[in-house]
């Protein structure tokens, strides 16, 4: 009989757990994607809330607050300068005018040089007909004391003291002449007090962010300030300028009224009934490339007992490479009409009106303007391509000109020659400044008649 062979059965190596060897990259993964998901949107909503289009607005605010900081740094330390609340500076100024009932143009040509840190001022102005002169002024002050040179007319100085000019008067020799002056004291402050910056203290700036901040508030919130991004971009290119574009998005910001209300300075009163609607353009870099008025905007002004009603358009574009300001253009359009508001008698306007034989009480001015710093920024110039104002049955009459700006770099030394106390003056020397007068008026008759034959 066969014995039975012992039959060996294949030992079954035990496979490992897939399921548990894929469950610990699996969870390692979860836990990877979870955070990265939550710090992805964490990113998300720290972006969306940083580059918000109000945060966005407020730093292009900012930065333009700093540019023009830097341009008022670059001023003080500006060779020659001394610190901006002196306002030690040189102005140049250059116009003329023509008008529907001038039958000539003229020509007003100006320097002055003020050193506030001195306590002096100098300046001089050139009036022509037609590209002719026919008259130059000196003016120079110091202190309490002003003087002026007519040399077309007067070979002495003129001198007088600024103080109390009309107690001055009514004591000298001209009240007997000319009348008393029984109204008001008249005094002449050449050196007053001003702010410590041109532009604007860095504090002042900072309160203006911070009210913009603060006052900020959504389109269903009428008492603050609402900010709307629109949709569509601008491409900003400025006429007249170096030949640049500037693709920018737009930012309508509408002040309420009621947050405006009304501003008093210098004894004129402003006072805006409507909401103020603005359309700031910034570019990639969040700056501020433009403001313009979304549309014209209507306010009165009083001043001197008069009232006005104003009506302004325009814009100011801020121009330049990187974060520079190399330009800044200003296009306005102003209309304004007096109201029915009665003035006092004294008033200026009053006057004007009585000396031009106005009809009626509607003034409307346009202008345009060019500001242009110099490659150092400390120069400026600005160009009136046209100041165009009409006064009723006057006429319209239009001005041009160029005004420049810079610092003082020179001694300002007084005037030379004879000088004569005007409000000290004796009979004889009277007499001999109204001769004077008479032969300068016969030769400027001479002249204006050889310019009416010649034309």
């Amino acid at each position: 009989m066969e014995q039975w062979q012992e039959i060996r059965i294949p030992e079954i190596q035990k496979q490992p757990n897939k399921s548990r060897k894929t469950a610990v990259p699996v969870t390692a993964v979860s836990v990877i994607a979870i955070g990265l998901i939550l710090l992805a949107a964490a990113a998300f909503w720290f972006f969306k809330i940083y580059r918000s289009d109000e945060r966005k607005l407020l730093n292009g605010f900012r930065n333009l607050a700093q540019e023009i900081e830097e341009r008022q740094i670059l001023w003080e330390q500006a060779e020659g300068n001394a610190p901006a609340r002196n306002r030690n500076c040189k102005i140049e100024t250059s116009f003329n005018l023509s008008g529907e009932k001038l039958p000539v143009t003229l020509g007003v040509d100006t320097t002055i040089l003020r050193d506030a840190e001195a306590h002096k001022l100098r300046s001089s102005t050139d009036l022509s007909v037609m590209n002719r002169k026919i008259v130059e002024t000196e003016l120079y002050g110091e202190d309490e004391v002003l003087m002026l040179a007519l040399p077309d007319i007067f070979r002495q100085n003129l001198a007088f003291d600024t103080k109390r000019i009309d107690r001055q008067y009514n004591n000298s020799l001209l009240a007997e002449k000319f009348g008393r002056i029984e109204k008001g004291e008249l005094s002449i402050d050449l050196f007053p007090e001003e702010r410590e910056q041109t532009w604007g203290t860095p504090e002042d700036w900072e309160n203006f962010l911070s009210d913009l901040k603060k006052n900020i508030g959504s389109s269903e919130d009428s008492a603050r300030i609402n900010i709307e991004k629109l949709d569509e971009s601008v491409v900003i290119e400025v006429p007249d300028t170096v030949n640049r574009q500037y693709q920018c998005s737009q930012y309508r910001m509408i002040y309420p009224k009621e947050m405006l209300g009304s501003v008093e300075t210098n004894g004129i009163k402003i006072t805006i009934q409507e909401d103020l609607v603005l359309l700031t353009a910034l570019d990639n870099n969040d700056r501020i490339i433009q403001i313009a008025l979304d549309e014209p905007l209507e306010y009165t002004v009083e001043f001197e007992s008069t009232r006005f009603l104003v009506k302004t358009d325009g814009s100011i574009c801020f121009l330049g490479e990187g974060r520079s300001i190399d330009d800044i253009v200003v296009s306005m359009d102003m209309s304004m009409m007096q109201t029915e508001q009665s003035e006092g008698e004294d008033s200026l306007f009053s006057s004007l009106r009585k000396f031009l034989k106005l009809e009626d009480t509607r003034y409307e001015i346009q202008s345009n303007f060019h500001i242009l710093y110099s490659e150092n920024d400390t120069r400026v110039t600005t160009n009136i391509n046209q100041l165009t104002a009409s006064f009723g049955n006057a006429g319209d009459y239009k001005v041009t000109g160029e005004i420049n700006l810079e610092p003082l770099q020179e001694e300002i030394e007084p005037l030379e020659g004879e000088t004569l106390q005007v409000f000290e003056v004796t009979e004889e020397e009277y007499e001999d400044l109204e001769d004077q007068l008479r032969q300068t008026i016969k030769k400027w008759l001479r002249a204006l008649s050889y310019l009416y034959f010649v034309n």
